[in-house]
């Protein structure tokens, strides 16, 4: 047998083998801790938000509230005025009708039912 298929005399030295990973970013807890602390300061401005906008709707619903009045005074007028206008207008169309009389109610009914007219934005 010849020198060169022994091993050395005292044998081989150790071969580094083991994986020297360094630990990396936070632990678990830190990790959970951090996820809650965000969630709860989420649900805190959610929250906030929504208080934010009931106080918001609120004051619309009380802004509407406190118009309404002039509204519907305004509403009134324009709705003599335009009922003058179309008792005019039916007194030149049925001049020549002896029978008819002009603001009569056509339909047997003693409610008040205002003529319905469409949103006309050029007015």
């Amino acid at each position: 047998m010849s020198l060169q298929d022994r091993p050395p005399k005292g044998g081989y030295g150790n071969i580094p083998y083991q994986r020297n990973i360094p630990k990396r970013g936070p632990p678990g807890y830190a990790l959970f801790a951090g996820g809650a602390a965000i969630f709860v300061l989420g649900m805190y401005q959610i929250n906030r938000g929504r208080a934010q906008r009931s106080r918001i709707e609120q004051e619309k619903i009380n802004n509407r509230l406190a118009l309404k009045p002039f509204l519907e005074a305004e509403s009134d007028r324009k709705y003599i005025v335009d009922t003058a206008k179309e008792l005019e207008a039916e007194a030149i169309i049925m001049r020549d009708n002896k029978a008819w009389k002009v603001g009569e109610r056509v339909f047997n009914s003693s409610r008040f039912v205002p003529q319905w007219k469409p949103w006309n934005i050029a007015q």
